[in-house]
């Protein structure tokens, strides 16, 4: 998870549940290098529990190294965002969506 991206994504194409390709748009990296978007669509995310969680308003970006989710994209689709302690949950309604914890600076991997 990443508090200062925009959105979410991702380079594996085969994690798509659902998938449009797009031939437009780029999304700009952290030293102004721009990688193309290829694709939106829903992934379906596996999680260490288990539990199986679908996120929407995801795109494919070629070249991207990491994948990414925007706590930024969770709070425009409804969802409320708690943090403490180094700790974030993404609550939808009364259903936890996600859990992560903070790694480095604002980067949080899922728990």
């Amino acid at each position: 998870m990443d508090s200062k991206a925009i959105r979410h994504m991702t380079p594996h194409q085969d994690w798509f549940y659902t998938y449009e390709l797009i031939s437009r748009g780029s999304m700009f990296m952290n030293n102004d290098h721009a990688l193309k978007i290829v694709g939106i669509g829903t992934i379906k995310l596996k999680i260490y529990d288990g539990s199986i969680h679908t996120i929407l308003e995801v795109r494919r970006v070629k070249g991207l190294k990491k994948n990414i989710l925007s706590v930024g994209q969770f709070d425009n689709l409804g969802c409320k965002i708690h943090l403490d302690n180094g700790i974030i949950k993404i609550v939808r309604g009364v259903l936890v969506v996600l859990n992560a914890r903070k790694i480095i600076a604002n980067f949080f991997m899922l728990i």
